[in-house]
């Protein structure tokens, strides 16, 4: 991703410590961010069969999952319709893919491009470009949202809300996991050097401890307890209660805590390990990272 940003043209100077400076640096944050966004948008966007095929997944998982419950005559899921609960569960899925192949394989995505070396040697905040490639994929997903939202209303789905404020709560926490899972994610597939492998092998166990099909509460303690580590697990159970339980912030307040915490977790793992990659990067001088 080619992009000059606001301190490209700086001179060295000292660094001055004060709320000029901090906004300035949250300014350029953005601007990386808004760059990286709309690059990977129109990197994902160049080809029609990308966009016709991303909301086939989400909608093909939903219909299996739903015609599998009715199959075997089940009508109701952990309290409310199976539509319902599928419907969420997806939400959930499509969070946690975001997570994995936009903004945890966005690194990777650069390198394949060939363009890892001039990010790294580039002023860019490499926090912000992943940032950026979640967001860009955060809104590459509006399409499956509107595909899903359409399936899901012949199927039956149903909502009952008792406070609308808690359900945008529980949404965006949904959004804040996909951004912190992603940027563990993408330190992680660096490290791994086979992002591509990894992240495969990753997210189909997720997919199930997630709960995103079948109850939490119907697992084995075991699994769980591994569960309980997965950020978007919470947020989806958090969505379930506010959107189809009439949930208050009571009744959410555990599994969104537990979210944001994790992801908060994750997150600065992330950061950590990005860091620590560019500084072995630029001393080794091995910028390509593989």
């Amino acid at each position: 991703m080619a992009a000059s940003s606001p301190s490209a043209s700086r001179q060295l100077a000292q660094p001055v410590v004060g709320p000029q400076s901090l906004r300035a640096t949250l300014h350029e944050f953005i601007w990386w961010v808004l760059a990286a966004t709309m690059a990977t948008w129109k990197n994902g966007t160049a080809y029609l069969i990308n966009v016709i095929r991303w909301p086939v997944w989400p909608m093909t998982t939903f219909l299996i999952s739903w015609i599998a419950y009715r199959a075997n005559g089940q009508t109701t899921v952990a309290g409310a319709g199976v539509a319902s609960f599928l419907f969420v569960g997806v939400l959930g899925q499509m969070s946690w893919s975001n997570s994995v192949w936009w903004s945890g394989a966005s690194i990777d995505n650069e390198r394949n491009e060939g363009t890892v070396a001039a990010l790294f040697m580039s002023p860019a905040n490499r926090v912000a470009i992943v940032t950026g490639h979640g967001l860009a994929g955060l809104l590459m997903l509006i399409p499956s949202l509107v595909v899903l939202s359409i399936v899901g209303a012949l199927a039956g789905v149903r909502f009952s809300v008792g406070s609308p404020a808690v359900v945008t709560l529980a949404i965006l926490t949904m959004l804040v996991t996909t951004i912190g899972a992603g940027l563990g994610l993408a330190a992680l597939f660096i490290l791994t050097r086979r992002a591509n492998l990894f992240a495969n092998v990753i997210q189909h166990p997720i997919y199930l401890l997630g709960g995103f099909i079948v109850p939490r509460e119907r697992f084995p303690d075991w699994m769980y307890a591994i569960s309980q580590a997965v950020p978007t697990a919470h947020a989806v159970d958090a969505l379930r209660s506010a959107l189809l339980h009439s949930g208050t912030w009571s009744d959410v307040r555990s599994p969104l805590l537990a979210a944001l915490g994790l992801a908060t977790f994750y997150a600065l793992l992330g950061v950590a390990g990005l860091r620590r990659i560019e500084h072995v990067a630029r001393n080794s001088g091995e910028l390509d990272l593989y």
